[in-house]
Parts: structure tokens; sequence; C-alpha cells
């Protein structure tokens, strides 16, 4: 993937997360509250994107592995 192409992931996922936040939520981000959003997904690209994402919003990452 190019950077443009990642960045353009970044945010669109970003919107999507943000969309998806109930108001209280959104509010406790405004007020520079704590958020904490886990992440589960695979290392790699998809993991990059939301990671980025996550820090877009303002949250805090809370990466989780799937233990086999």
């Amino acid at each position: 993937m190019t950077h443009i192409q990642l960045l353009t992931d970044v945010l669109h996922l970003r919107n999507l997360l943000y969309d998806s936040l109930e108001d209280k939520v959104k509010e406790q981000l405004w007020r520079g509250e704590e958020v904490y959003v886990n992440l589960l997904t695979p290392a790699g690209y998809e993991f990059a994107v939301g990671f980025f994402a996550i820090l877009a919003i303002g949250a805090i990452i809370v990466p989780l592995c799937e233990l086999k």
C-alpha cells in the first residue's frame, strides 16, 4: 500500500468509528477524558489502519490478541 492509501483508509475508518460512538462518548472525547477502544485484528495492514484511526478520534487503544 502507498502512504496515500494508508491515510485514506485511516480517515475512512476514523469517520466510521466516530459516527458509531454514542453521544455520551463523543462528549467525553471533547472534554479530554480517557476513552478506551479495543482493537482485535491480526498484525499487519489492518492493525495499522485501526491503530491510527483510534488515535485520530482521540481514544486510547487497547490492543488484543487472539490466543489459540
